[in-house]
């Protein structure tokens, strides 16, 4: 079976930002062992803002990766491909937010 460069690409993709999200979330839990940063009550503050920062950073950057996936599906017209991706990543945003400031929080009880 032959799969096309833009089926590779868009696996690829989807891949590769699962990949990144998953380097942000670790980011976070170093975040919350070297500090709480929400209370600002124990360890290295500062370094935890840092992994904080990279982690955002990441994410932003796996959005990006993930919104290039949904875009180079194959035989779709470019607003059907728009109408993928939008709902995808306006979803994907708030939930992927909570779900890094909730491991955060289990690295701080995890280190502290």
């Amino acid at each position: 079976m032959r799969f096309s460069a833009r089926i590779l690409a868009a696996v690829a993709a989807s891949t590769g930002s699962v990949a990144i999200w998953a380097y942000a979330g670790i980011l976070s839990f170093r975040a919350g062992c070297a500090g709480d940063t929400k209370g600002a009550s124990v360890g290295d503050v500062e370094l935890a803002f840092a992994l904080e920062n990279q982690s955002a950073q990441i994410f932003f950057a796996g959005l990006a990766v993930a919104a290039a996936g949904l875009l180079l599906l194959p035989r779709t017209t470019i607003p059907t491909r728009i109408a993928f991706a939008a709902p995808a990543l306006v979803l994907a945003v708030p939930i992927f937010n909570l779900l890094f400031i909730q491991i955060e929080i289990w690295g701080v009880q995890h280190c502290w």
